[in-house]
Parts: C-alpha cells; sequence; structure tokens
C-alpha cells in the first residue's frame, strides 16, 4: 500500500493538472509517503534477516546447486540486478541535474 501512495504522489506532481499553490502540499505527501515506504521496507528486510543469514549460504553450496532445481538462477539473480543497476545509472548520469531533494 506505501509504495502505491509514493506512485500516486510522483503521478500527482508530475501531472500538469494540480494548480501551482497545491505542489508544496502535495511534494510534502510524496516525501512523507516516501519515507514511510522506506521505514516499512527497512522493517521488513530486518524481520527477514536471521532467516536469510541461515539459509542463504545453502545455496551456495556446490552439492545443495546440483540437488535444488533453479538455484544457481537464484545465485545469479541478485548479483546481475545490482550490475543492471549500476549501468543504467551510469547511464542516465549525464542527464541528471543537481536538484535539491526537498526545495520548493
Amino acid at each position: 500500500m506505501a509504495i502505491h501512495q509514493v506512485l500516486r504522489g510522483e503521478l500527482l506532481l508530475s501531472a500538469k493538472g494540480p494548480p501551482r499553490s497545491l505542489h508544496p502540499l502535495l511534494s510534502q505527501i510524496h516525501h512523507a509517503s516516501f519515507l514511510l515506504w522506506f521505514v516499512i521496507t527497512a522493517v521488513h528486510v530486518v524481520g527477514h534477516l536471521k532467516e536469510t543469514v541461515s539459509v542463504a549460504p545453502r545455496y551456495f553450496i556446490r552439492g545443495a546447486r546440483r540437488r535444488v532445481r533453479g538455484s544457481a538462477l537464484r545465485s545469479w539473480t541478485p548479483l546481475a540486478s545490482i550490475a543492471v543497476g549500476i549501468a543504467g545509472g551510469w547511464a542516465i548520469l549525464p542527464y541528471v541535474s543537481n536538484v535539491s531533494v526537498f526545495s520548493h
């Protein structure tokens, strides 16, 4: 639900429909919903940390990779995701301006 609020706020801010007088309020709502989403996600990740630390090393044991179908793909997916994210960030770097996040 929180991610929907963040996206809704972004759409309202980027749309030309709302009057300029509402922009500061919509911007505050958007920032607050993003903070809420971040806190919820952080709590979720921390809640799974103990389980991840105990289960994740099993995917890197050779015998387990042969026995569990798809474990090799699950092992390489996070690395590939990080690589694509870095490449995407590098690609858009020339188009990003140095703008203060909380300015109106």
